[in-house]
């Protein structure tokens, strides 16, 4: 951290410190809307289902999504995930 000499030093920096924050947030906002949809698209069972079918990266993935409440999970069995769309 560098050092300040002045509050508006201080003040200055936070702002960017902030900024950078802002657009970290808007980053990781892009990456979990981009999951979403692979995982909708790959995924996408009948009955409007989403299903990893025994895939461990799909079925991680949809648990990660579920954490972020993007998606459902309905059973969770191993590598097995069936979840559904939210909205």
């Amino acid at each position: 951290m560098p050092e300040f000499v002045t509050i508006t030093e201080w003040r200055d920096y936070a702002a960017l410190l902030e900024e950078d924050l802002d657009n970290h947030k808007h980053k990781i906002q892009v990456l979990k809307e981009c999951l979403h949809d692979v995982i909708a698209q790959a995924c996408y069972h009948k009955d409007a289902l989403l299903d990893s079918c025994g895939i461990i990266a799909y079925a991680d993935a949809m648990r990660l999504l579920a954490n972020y409440g993007m998606i459902e999970i309905i059973s969770d069995e191993g590598h097995r995930v069936i979840a559904k769309l939210k909205g």
